[in-house]
């Protein structure tokens, strides 16, 4: 049975360890982390330097260098290594991964972000995909379904009572971007040509070969997300990035 679970027990020291068939999944608020702009900064590369200064509007450098910072920090407590000696490679649409040394063992990691929230996803299991949105009430959601369902899920999401829908069409979203970002395919493909409606995702127009299991994630406040991870995943965890690495008790 899939656990969900919080709590310290994942951290009983400055690194941090993931076992076999876990997730990691943290939380952080980037508005909240941009107060140590500077310290983060710090641990960027050049080329994120780069691409921080490329942004037109100062926020958005602001989350860019507190979202990398976090990510470098959290991922270098796993390794046991300072964030700012990590390396990245990228796939052909983008996608980061670590630079591993041979002889580590692998650690597969992913991130997404949407208004303040960040959400960074790491395990051992295989290639993984996350995604976060911000729910919002002014949507037009036959026009968003429209965009987003396969025509069988737009079937069985009209069969909801309508306080359930947005919530429902966002899990399709989500579920649908973290499998897309887990292959690196990114919007390379349509969202209408993959079925997520279950715990495995249905993607023969895409080719895709592996056997994907969806996991929802739910948050106490206006988001949404999910993971789609390349594997058997038998516990989920989550923690809250507060500055200091701290895993905040909470109960799903």
């Amino acid at each position: 049975m899939l656990e969900h679970a919080r709590g310290a027990a994942l951290f009983p020291g400055m690194n941090l360890h993931c076992s076999e068939g876990e997730v990691h999944v943290w939380f952080s608020n980037l508005r909240r982390a941009a107060v140590r702009g500077a310290y983060f900064d710090a641990l960027l590369s050049e080329d994120e330097r780069l691409r921080a200064a490329r942004f037109n509007h100062p926020q958005q450098s602001a989350d860019f260098v507190a979202g990398r910072g976090i990510v470098r920090e959290i991922l270098g407590r796993y390794l046991g290594r300072h964030g700012g000696s990590l390396r990245f490679i990228y796939g052909p649409r983008g996608k980061p991964a670590l630079a591993m040394d041979a002889d580590d063992s692998p650690l597969y990691f992913n991130l997404a972000h949407s208004g303040e929230r960040m959400l960074l996803a790491v395990t051992r299991v295989g290639d993984i995909g996350a995604d976060i949105e911000q729910l919002n009430d002014a949507m037009d959601l036959e026009t968003l379904a429209r965009r987003i369902c396969t025509p069988r899920e737009r079937a069985v999401w009209r069969t909801l009572p309508p306080p359930l829908r947005l919530r429902a069409l966002m899990r399709y979203w989500t579920r649908k971007e973290a499998l897309l970002k887990a292959t690196g395919m990114g919007l390379a493909r349509r969202l209408t040509e993959v079925d997520v409606s279950g715990a495995r995702a249905r993607a023969a127009a895409c080719g895709m070969q592996a056997q994907w299991s969806l996991h929802d994630l739910e948050t106490e406040d206006a988001y949404t997300g999910a993971l789609a991870v390349a594997g058997s995943v038998t516990s989920i965890h989550h923690g809250t990035w507060l500055g200091d690495l701290a895993w905040r008790a909470e109960l799903d």
